[in-house]
């Protein structure tokens, strides 16, 4: 038996991403559809009549399937319900716990006798189930699809306060959607008696990894030696996104940093529409650089922005990563789509609330405090990297300390986003090949790092970790019970309704941008 999920997409590339976020082996699936020869099979909308007869054959012998509501229609030839979908979320202690609140805002089909999962009105939002000899989940939308929207919106985060704070990020909700479809192949192996393997999103067996961006927007000298000597005290390495027109007079101190990152933000700070404005926005502060000796070899755009236009500048600009919420965040790296071609730069995501998001919706510093504390709660309890970020003149050194605190006192990974961004293109480069038999696993790889391990998990709820060998006996692997994700608070959905603060801080933005002109 072959570990190996097969593809069968019109919108292989997105599911490509999704796959390779996840770490499990994949292949596209061609006209052999053998159970022996694919362990899943992940299914998008708009295949032809005969990959559905061919589908049906893969189920009897005993396979198992990740589907659009579409593609489970046809299957069973039972019409869905067709309906607008804001979001999807868990209940407690369902098959699907731990995935949060997945952002939809897509024209969706819902399956019929859906029997997982809740939409943003209460309806069962996906079918899971033995099916036609083997094992079938349907999601009310295509994932590989789902995963290339690339529209953003001005959206509210969870705090316990009255007031949300919020930011324009990716419209739908990647990690979220990673998290399901993780799970989903995760239960189908599962049905079929296989272990789930795929290869661990950090170095090694650590439980995440921690990074500290600084945006350094506007930021006077003094506010950039007073937060770079609180980093010295705390012993945190951070990467640093440097706005070059506000800093260019005293640029000498980012040469002075040690064991920092240094990367660009912008020249003028901002992100425009158009490729040939954000091109020459960073050229000039590449040009500051080298006349500083430094070399960057990262980028975040201003105000987190994402468009057509910065995508290509970044990518020609032959950056290792970027970083921009209104692609992706709270989620692990990849490699976006631009023009129908994979970008040589890798995004990483990062949560995208900051200390200035809290002040401006009135909290003070206990209730920044608790805000960061349950952010990183969560991330710890998901196994999902922690990625924050900063200005110098954000201040509050005390909610920084906090931060810091609880990292050290969990014991989590310390690394710079670059640390982490080449890591996790090694992980990607590491092939491999898996086969299961009577308990044993029979490893190929293409050279895998020795800090690119796999998570292993079986039916019973137990997991383990292994670096990558030739041969692997379940059998004498320590198992252990995989720690539940913390379940999302009860008033959750007040995040998807209306914010009264976003339009009113937005116009104020922009009387502030017209008066300043």
């Amino acid at each position: 038996m072959i570990i190996n999920v097969g593809i069968f997409s019109r919108f292989q590339f997105g599911w490509q991403i999704l796959l390779q976020q996840a770490g499990v082996p994949f292949t596209i699936a061609n006209s052999e559809l053998s159970v022996s020869q694919y362990s899943a099979l992940v299914v998008g909308d708009s295949i032809d009549d005969d990959v559905v007869q061919q589908i049906k054959r893969y189920l009897a012998d005993g396979g198992a399937v990740l589907c659009s509501g579409e593609i489970f229609s046809r299957l069973s030839k039972s019409q869905g319900t067709v309906t607008f979908i804001r979001y999807l979320f868990e209940e407690d202690n369902s098959d699907f716990t731990g995935i949060g609140l997945v952002d939809v805002f897509t024209k969706c089909n819902l399956p019929r006798n859906a029997n997982a999962l809740r939409t943003n009105d209460g309806k069962r939002g996906a079918f899971l189930s033995e099916y036609r000899g083997g094992i079938i989940i349907a999601l009310p939308f295509d994932a590989g699809k789902l995963v290339l929207d690339n529209r953003t919106v001005a959206k509210s985060f969870y705090a316990k306060g009255q007031r949300l704070p919020f930011e324009r990020v990716s419209l739908i909700s990647k990690g979220n959607l990673l998290r399901l479809v993780v799970r989903s192949l995760e239960i189908l192996h599962h049905q079929r008696g296989l272990p789930f393997v795929h290869k661990w999103y950090f170095p090694e067996d650590s439980s995440t990894v921690f990074c500290w961006r600084i945006d350094t927007d506007y930021a006077l000298q003094s506010e950039i030696e007073k937060l770079a000597s609180l980093l010295q005290a705390e012993g945190i390495p951070a990467t640093w996104f440097v706005h070059a027109k506000a800093q260019e007079k005293f640029f000498k101190i980012f040469n002075e940093m040690n064991n920092h990152e240094i990367g660009i933000h912008c020249y003028e700070h901002q992100t425009y529409k158009d490729y040939h404005r954000n091109i020459q926005n960073i050229r000039k502060v590449i040009e500051v650089f080298n006349r500083n000796g430094l070399r960057a070899a990262s980028y975040a755009a201003p105000f987190g922005k994402w468009n057509d236009g910065i995508a290509r500048a970044i990518n020609e600009c032959g950056f290792d990563y970027s970083s921009e919420f209104s692609y992706d965040y709270d989620n692990v790296p990849s490699y976006p789509l631009i023009d129908g071609i994979f970008s040589a730069t890798l995004h990483v995501p990062i949560h995208p609330i900051c200390i200035g998001s809290l002040r401006r919706q009135g909290f003070d510093e206990s209730a920044m405090v608790e805000y960061f504390e349950n952010v990183l709660k969560r991330k710890l309890s998901l196994k999902e990297p922690i990625l924050l970020y900063h200005h110098p003149r954000d201040g509050n050194e005390n909610v920084l300390k906090s931060i810091f605190n609880f990292v050290r006192n969990n014991g989590i990974k310390v690394q710079k986003m670059i640390e982490y961004s080449q890591w996790w293109k090694r992980r990607i480069e590491s092939g491999i090949q898996i086969m299961f038999d009577h308990q044993i696993l029979t490893l190929a790889s293409s050279d895998a790092p020795s800090d690119v391990w796999l998570h292993l998990t079986k039916p019973d709820g137990t997991e383990s970790f292994m670096p990558v060998q030739p041969r692997i006996d379940l059998q004498k692997l320590i198992w252990k019970s995989q720690s539940q994700p913390l379940p999302l608070p009860n008033d959750i959905h007040r995040i998807r309704k209306f914010n009264p603060r976003i339009p009113l801080n937005l116009t104020e933005d922009y009387l502030l941008k017209i008066f300043r002109r």
